[in-house]
């Protein structure tokens, strides 16, 4: 039996044997459906990837996001959580004189940090509305139930990503 792995706001990403979910993307390789509030019965997928999405929400319904996304994970599967770090870029906004260098090398002026913070705000679905560091964020996902959570390393001073177990 193969495993259900889904792809939380997958966007244009899409994974191949992932469920590809996203509430603002029309592909045909995409479900279209609100990841705050899956249309999955409990313990439902045993892999779980919210890349770049749990900032989308607003602050007072973070908790209740994660709740769901345990809700529908199995029992000792996992989770990855990629998402924006308010620590670092706050520390690379107020170092305004370098320039700064992504994950991919590129160089961009201290402004490509407001991106960060605000989201791209190019359509509905990409504006940010709350930012986390590692603290705040292992201290929602404990109170959400999951455990084993850790902060894996990354290139990428703009991000945290974080697996969690449930």
């Amino acid at each position: 039996m193969s495993q259900i792995r889904l792809n939380l706001g997958s966007g244009g990403n899409i994974l191949k044997n992932w469920i590809n979910i996203d509430k603002y993307v029309d592909l045909p390789e995409v479900v279209k459906m609100d990841v705050s509030k899956l249309e999955y019965p409990d313990n439902y997928a045993d892999e779980i990837l919210a890349h770049m999405v749990l900032e989308h929400f607003p602050r007072i319904q973070t908790l209740d996001v994660l709740k769901e996304w345990y809700r529908v994970l199995k029992p000792d599967s996992k989770i990855v959580i990629a998402t924006s770090d308010l620590d670092g870029m706050v520390r690379d906004w107020l170092d305004k004189d370098k320039v700064y260098v992504d994950g991919n090398g590129v160089e961009h002026d201290y402004t490509y940090n407001l991106r960060g913070i605000y989201g791209q705000q190019t359509d509905p679905g990409q504006f940010h509305y709350t930012g986390f560091d590692f603290a705040m964020l292992h201290k929602l996902m404990t109170e959400a139930g999951f455990i084993k959570i850790d902060l894996l390393p990354t290139n990428h001073t703009h991000h945290l990503y974080v697996e969690a177990r449930k």
